[in-house]
């Protein structure tokens, strides 16, 4: 039906029914301005958070496979006072005899000169075939003013552990 055909009721209704489309129309693209602009206020704010943090941090998935029956086979050799990022440190000797590389991993309990208990871990180095590494062990919370630093005499206990092995601790470090 064309325009002319139409009956001035049939046009005005029509009329209405427009201008309730155009107003629609406005409070969409008025809807979406403010999403837009909420996004790029979110991705400024994303982008100041990242670019101030000071560590950053990948994630991984490794997967590993044992090979013939590779595995390692890590022996501990004691603890003694060594040196991880020109700090002195409590770290764990182990050398592995196997054929594929392992990863220490512990929880001990750690008590100074001043008789100060607390918590400290195993690093998770990797110990490759034939190697024999010093897995430096660190406080699990440290205090930023001081950094880490240990107060030696250390008391460790606890037990360090890895693929098919496990050492029980309870050793005074000089």
């Amino acid at each position: 039906m064309k325009d002319e055909k139409k009956t001035k009721a049939e046009l005005v209704e029509e009329l209405e029914r427009l201008r309730a489309l155009v107003l629609e129309l406005d409070a969409a693209e008025a809807k979406r301005r403010t999403a837009e602009g909420e996004l790029r206020a979110s991705e400024d704010r994303y982008r100041s958070l990242q670019a101030n943090v000071p560590v950053g941090g990948q994630i991984a998935v490794i997967v590993y496979v044992a090979v013939a029956g590779a595995k390692p086979q890590l022996q501990f050799k004691g603890l003694r006072r060594g040196v991880a990022n020109s700090i002195a440190v409590p770290v764990a000797i182990l050398e592995n005899t196997g054929n594929a590389h392992g990863r220490p991993e512990g929880i001990l309990v750690a008590k100074d000169r001043s008789g100060k208990e607390f918590e400290v871990y195993v690093n998770s180095i990797p110990i490759l075939p034939g190697q024999t590494r010093e897995a430096p062990i660190y406080p699990s919370t440290v205090d930023t003013a001081t950094g880490v630093k240990f107060d030696f005499p250390i008391s460790l206990k606890g037990a360090i552990e890895w693929q098919g092995g496990k050492q029980e601790i309870n050793q005074t470090i000089q």
